[in-house]
C-alpha cells in the first residue's frame, strides 16, 4: 500500500506540472467563470425586466447547467482525457514506464497509484472550478447559501468526479491497448462524441435516412432544443439514451438537481419553497445509479487490462 500512495504522489505532482494539463485546466477555469458571468448578467437583466419576481435566478435555473456545470463534461472531459494519455503513453514515450515496471513493483500497486493520483487531480479541478464560478452567482445573484443549496453544489461536484474519472479511465484503457498517440487521441474523441445526444441523434436521422432510399422506413426522433429548453428532458429517445451513456446522465441530474423554479408560474412573484434536496435525490437515484454503474464498470475494465496486459 505505501508503494502505491507513492506512485500516487509522484503521479499528481506529474499531473500538475504538465504543460497540457495546466492549459486544460485554464481553458476550463475561464469558461465556467464566463460562463458564470453571462448567467450573472442575464439574471440581471430579468431582474431590470421585472423587478417583482423574488430570487429571479430561479427562473433561470437551466443556466446552472447550460453555463457552468455542463462545462465539465465538454472541456473537463477533455482534461480528463489529457491525463489519461500522460499517465501511460507519456511514460511510455519517455521510457519511464519500463524504469518503473523494473522495480519490485506488483502491477496492482501501479495501476492503483496511478488511479489515486488522477482521482486526486480531477477532485481537485472539479472542486476549485464550482467552488470558484458558484462562489461568484451567489455573491452577485444574492443565492443565500443555505444547507440545501450547499449540498446540490456538493453533490453535482461529486458527480462531475465520477465522470471525469470514467474518461480518466477510458482513456488508460485506450492507452494501454494502442501504442500510437495519434489513434488514441482518435479513440478517445470518438468516444465522447458518440456519447453526446446530438452527435449520436444527428448520426441516427442519418442512418435512417439512408435507410428510407431503400425503402425501410423507420420513425426519427423529434427534434427537442436543449439550450434554455426543457422539452428535451422529456424527449423519451432522450431518457433511454441517457441511461447509456454518463456524459447525459450528467448532465440531466446536475439540471435536475438546481431545478429551483417552482412549477406554478405565479409562484415566482413570492417567496414559495423549492423542493427540498432529498426530495429532489430520491427522485434522481437512477441517474445517479447510472453514473456509478459506468464508473466502476470503467475501474474495473481498466484494472483488468493494467493489471493483464504488458504496458511496457
Amino acid at each position: 500500500m505505501n508503494r502505491a500512495l507513492i506512485i500516487a504522489k509522484k503521479e499528481f505532482k506529474d499531473h500538475v506540472s504538465d504543460h497540457t494539463f495546466l492549459l486544460s485546466f485554464a481553458t476550463l477555469l475561464i469558461v465556467m467563470v464566463g460562463g458564470a458571468f453571462f448567467m450573472i448578467q442575464y439574471v440581471q437583466w430579468g431582474t431590470f425586466r421585472d423587478p417583482k419576481i423574488v430570487d429571479i435566478w430561479k427562473e433561470y435555473d437551466v443556466l446552472f447547467t447550460e453555463l457552468v456545470t455542463g462545462q465539465l463534461s465538454s472541456i473537463g472531459v477533455l482534461l480528463a482525457a489529457a491525463m489519461s494519455i500522460s499517465a501511460i503513453q507519456k511514460e511510455r514515450s519517455d521510457g519511464s514506464l519500463k524504469v518503473l515496471l523494473s522495480y519490485p513493483l506488483y502491477r496492482d500497486n501501479l495501476f492503483m497509484g496511478k488511479l489515486v493520483g488522477g482521482v486526486l487531480v480531477l477532485s481537485l479541478v472539479a472542486t476549485v472550478s464550482m467552488v470558484i464560478s458558484f462562489s461568484l452567482l451567489i455573491f452577485y445573484l444574492s443565492i443565500p447559501l443555505n444547507l440545501d443549496f450547499l449540498l446540490r453544489i456538493l453533490f453535482t461536484t461529486f458527480a462531475a468526479v465520477m465522470l471525469l474519472v470514467f474518461f480518466l479511465c477510458v482513456g488508460m484503457i485506450i492507452s494501454s491497448i494502442l501504442n500510437d498517440t495519434t489513434s488514441i487521441l482518435l479513440g478517445l474523441v470518438l468516444i465522447i462524441a458518440l456519447l453526446r445526444y446530438e452527435t449520436f441523434k444527428v448520426i441516427l436521422v442519418a442512418a435512417i435516412n439512408l435507410l428510407s432510399h431503400f425503402g425501410l422506413r423507420l420513425q426519427k426522433p423529434g427534434f427537442h432544443p436543449r439550450f434554455l429548453e426543457r422539452d428535451v428532458w422529456y424527449d423519451p429517445f432522450y431518457r433511454n439514451f441517457c441511461r447509456l451513456s454518463p456524459i447525459e446522465s450528467y448532465l440531466k441530474l446536475s439540471e435536475r438537481t438546481f431545478h429551483l423554479q417552482c412549477d406554478s408560474i405565479s409562484s415566482i412573484y413570492d417567496a414559495s419553497p423549492v423542493t427540498p434536496f432529498q426530495e429532489l435525490l430520491g427522485a434522481n437515484l437512477d441517474l445517479l445509479a447510472v453514473q456509478i454503474i459506468f464508473t466502476f464498470a470503467a475501474v474495473a475494465a481498466c484494472y483488468y487490462i493494467s493489471t493483464r496486459r504488458e504496458l511496457g
